[in-house]
C-alpha cells in the first residue's frame, strides 16, 4: 500500500459527515497534518453517531487545541511517535469522550503537577512563556465543570488525557 492510501486509512474516520461540528472537524483536520509533518504514526477511531456538539465551541477548541498541541509535541521527542485519537458516545453517563493517547519520554512527568502555572517540560524559546497551556484547560474546567471534564493517566508507553464533553 503506498504512503498516501496508508495516510489516507488513518484519517478515514475523521469525517465531516460524521464530525460534523465545523471548528472541531477543522482543527482535527489541522492538528492531523502538523502530526504526519512531524512524521507521527497518528490513528483516527470514531466510536460514535454523528455529532454536533452543542457547547461553547470558543472553550472547546482552546482546551482541544492545547492537549493536541501538547500531545503532538511530547509524541514527537518520544521514539516511537505514536498517537491516537479517539472519540465516542457513552450514552449511559450522556457524554461525548474525546481520548488522546501519546508516546512520551519524560516517564517522570506528574500528570497532577502539569496543571499548575509555569510547569513545563520545555525549555523557555524566545523568552516565550512556557507551563501555560494546562493551567488554561485547569482554569476553565473550574469554571464549567458541569460542561467538561478531563481525566489524565499515564503508563509505561502512553500518556492519556481523556476529555469528556456532557450532555
Amino acid at each position: 500500500m503506498s504512503d498516501i492510501s496508508n495516510q489516507l486509512n488513518k484519517c478515514a474516520a475523521l469525517n465531516p459527515e460524521v464530525i460534523n461540528n465545523s471548528a472541531v472537524y477543522a482543527l482535527l483536520s489541522v492538528k492531523y497534518s502538523q502530526a504526519r509533518e512531524s512524521d507521527i504514526n497518528i490513528q483516527f477511531e470514531v466510536f460514535l453517531n454523528p455529532i454536533t456538539i452543542d457547547t461553547d465551541d470558543l472553550l472547546l477548541i482552546r482546551m482541544l487545541g492545547i492537549l493536541l498541541d501538547n500531545a503532538i509535541d511530547a509524541a514527537k521527542h518520544s521514539p516511537e511517535k505514536l498517537m491516537s485519537i479517539r472519540l465516542r458516545d457513552d450514552s449511559n453517563t450522556h457524554k461525548r469522550l474525546l481520548i488522546i493517547e501519546n508516546t512520551y519520554s519524560n516517564k517522570d512527568v506528574d500528570e497532577g503537577a502539569i496543571f499548575d502555572k509555569g510547569v513545563s517540560s520545555k525549555q523557555k524559546a524566545n523568552g516565550k512563556s512556557r507551563g501555560l497551556g494546562l493551567w488554561q484547560v485547569r482554569n476553565i474546567l473550574e469554571k464549567n465543570m458541569d460542561k467538561f471534564n478531563l481525566q489524565t493517566t499515564k503508563d509505561e508507553k502512553f500518556f492519556k488525557q481523556q476529555f469528556e464533553i456532557f450532555y
